[in-house]
């Protein structure tokens, strides 16, 4: 086995690496401070190439598809001519140029709402399924769902005693909750990082 390809290497890298991040943080040391900075513009480096490659990899793909004709090719050919424009006149004439903030605004800027809008469609239907009063917890969460709804519709502020039990229910349960989510997700985070850290997690070594 080459020894480039041991996984100590990357291990120790990784070990070297992050410690040096953690360290930078805590304690003011200009070498180390200069080292931790130039390890941070690397890593954002390799991002962008890793970006550039992600592009390139998209082009090979949509390009094949579109020399072989394949079924829906028009998508594939469409793709690919919003990649070669967008790039094209960020590169040469840059991001605010008008042509530019055009595409941008009108056809990356409405993906995201527009893939939100086909999720509702499938979160609606979950809900149905999951939604229904064969248990204490599964029925009260269809009556905090139903008072939270009315609480954000124009008209729940008409209702009684709606705008001041969907407001308990923002404040107190809901805050709590996402606490609680935010909470898990770090100490998750955490032990990810000491698992990397300490070589336990491996799934970003090459195999052997």
């Amino acid at each position: 086995m080459s020894i480039i390809r041991r996984r100590e290497i990357y291990i120790s890298l990784t070990f070297i690496i992050g410690i040096l991040t953690i360290v930078d943080y805590f304690i003011r040391f200009d070498p180390l401070n200069t080292v931790s900075a130039t390890l941070r513009n690397w890593a954002v480096l390799l991002a962008y190439f890793a970006i550039v490659i992600g592009l390139v990899n998209i082009f090979i793909i949509h390009a094949n598809i579109v020399i072989k004709r394949a079924p829906q090719w028009i998508y594939s050919a469409w793709l690919l001519f919003i990649l070669i424009s967008i790039t094209f006149i960020g590169v040469c004439f840059g991001v605010e140029h008008p042509i530019y903030r055009f595409l941008f605004t009108n056809v990356y800027g409405v993906l995201g709402p527009c893939g939100y809008g086909i999720m509702a469609f499938f979160i609606a239907s979950a809900a149905f399924r999951a939604l229904r009063g064969r248990s204490l917890e599964a029925m009260t969460l269809v009556v905090t769902l139903i008072i939270t709804l009315l609480y954000r519709a124009p008209i729940g502020g008409l209702i009684p005693y709606i705008p001041v039990i969907g407001n308990w229910i923002q404040l107190t349960p809901v805050t709590g909750g996402m606490r609680g989510i935010i909470i898990g997700m770090a100490l998750g985070a955490l032990g990810m990082a000491l698992r990397t850290l300490l070589g336990y997690e491996r799934g970003y070594l090459p195999k052997e």
